[in-house]
């Protein structure tokens, strides 16, 4: 769940951090060829905005959609 600021609401700035934090670990594991973990990575992307939970700014669907693509990839490369 997105995180929470000491009012009970959605702390965004913090959100998508934690988003573009895990993209950046999937790319830099994706790099090192630590495919297994690199999915890792991107698939807690996918579980952080999940579809089911608000998205609240383009750029977290964005990197979503690049999380996705790169799980894909990545599967064909094991």
């Amino acid at each position: 769940n997105p995180p929470k600021d000491v009012l009970g609401r959605v702390d965004i700035l913090n959100y998508i951090y934690h988003i573009k934090a895990y993209y950046g670990m999937g790319e830099a594991l994706d790099s090192l060829k630590r495919y297994q973990e690199a999915i890792d990575a991107f698939s807690k992307v996918l579980a952080v905005s999940s579809p089911s939970k608000p998205l609240y700014l383009l750029t977290v669907q964005d990197t979503r959609k690049k999380a996705e693509k790169k799980i894909r990839e990545l599967k064909k490369k094991q």
